[in-house]
C-alpha cells in the first residue's frame, strides 16, 4: 500500500485490525475495509473519465463495468428508495474501450435513475448481462419500472439535445453520446417499452475485435430498452 494515499492508510488499517482485533473489531473492519475498497473503485474511474484520452480497446469484461457504474450511482439510487437488481450471466471479455462503455452504462442507470425519481409505484433498475454464443456477441439491458416513454417520443430519444426531463436537469446529449460510443464498437443500442409499463434500454456487442483502436464515436449515440421484473 502507499501509505500517502488516504484510502491506502485506511485500508492497511482495517487489515490489521482484521488480523487481531476481536471478532466485533474484525467484523467492524472488514465493512470498513469494503467501503474504502469502493471508495477507491469510484475515484480510479472518475480519474479515467476526467483523462480525456483517446479511446484505447483493450481486453474488457463486462460485469466489472456495469458494478463500476453502479457503484458511483449506489448513493442517489439506495436514497431515491430505488430497488437494483443484477442478473449478471458469465460473459467472455470483449475488445473495447472500457472507460468508453462505463460512460454508456452510467448513461443509463442515471437515466432510470431519474425516470423512477417521483415514481408512485414501485421502483426497480434491472440490469442484466447475457453471452449469446450462436452470434458471438454480449447483450447488456437496463430496465426500469417507471412510466416508460410515450411511442410519439421514442424515436426522439436518439437525437442530440432532445431530452424530457426537466430544464437544468437533462442537456440531451447522453443518448446520442452513447449510441455513437456503442455503434464506434460494432454493437447496437435500442429502446423498448413493454406493454406493462417501464422502459428497457439494450445493448449489443460483439465479442471479437472490431475497427481501430484509435476509432472515435463521434457525438452522436442512441438508446436501448428492456424492462424490469
Amino acid at each position: 500500500h502507499e501509505l500517502n494515499n488516504p484510502l491506502s492508510v485506511v485500508v492497511a488499517r482495517a487489515v490489521m485490525l482484521e488480523e487481531r482485533g476481536d471478532p466485533a473489531t474484525r467484523t467492524a473492519a472488514v465493512k470498513i475495509r469494503a467501503a474504502a475498497d469502493r471508495c477507491a473503485r469510484i475515484v480510479r474511474t472518475f480519474l479515467a473519465m476526467a483523462r480525456q484520452q483517446r479511446p484505447e480497446r483493450g481486453s474488457v469484461a463486462i460485469n466489472d463495468v456495469v458494478t463500476a457504474a453502479l457503484d458511483i450511482t449506489a448513493y442517489a439510487v439506495r436514497t431515491s428508495g430505488i430497488e437494483v437488481v443484477l442478473d449478471l450471466a458469465a460473459v467472455p471479455p470483449i475488445h473495447a474501450d472500457a472507460d468508453q462503455l462505463h460512460q454508456v452504462l452510467l448513461n443509463l442507470v442515471i437515466n432510470a435513475q431519474h425516470a423512477l425519481q417521483d415514481h408512485p409505484g414501485s421502483r426497480c433498475i434491472r440490469v442484466t448481462t447475457r453471452h449469446d454464443p450462436a452470434l458471438e456477441v454480449v447483450r447488456i439491458s437496463v430496465a426500469d419500472s417507471g412510466p416508460g416513454i410515450p411511442a410519439e417520443l421514442r424515436a426522439r430519444v436518439f437525437e442530440p439535445y432532445f431530452t424530457t426531463k426537466p430544464i437544468g436537469v437533462g442537456t440531451g446529449v447522453g443518448l446520442a453520446v452513447s449510441l455513437g460510443i456503442v455503434e464506434a464498437h460494432g454493437g447496437t443500442l435500442t429502446v423498448d417499452c413493454p406493454p406493462d409499463g417501464g422502459a428497457v434500454f439494450r445493448i449489443t456487442l460483439p465479442v471479437g475485435a472490431v475497427g481501430p483502436a484509435d476509432a472515435d464515436p463521434g457525438p452522436e449515440g442512441a438508446p436501448s430498452a428492456q424492462r424490469c421484473r
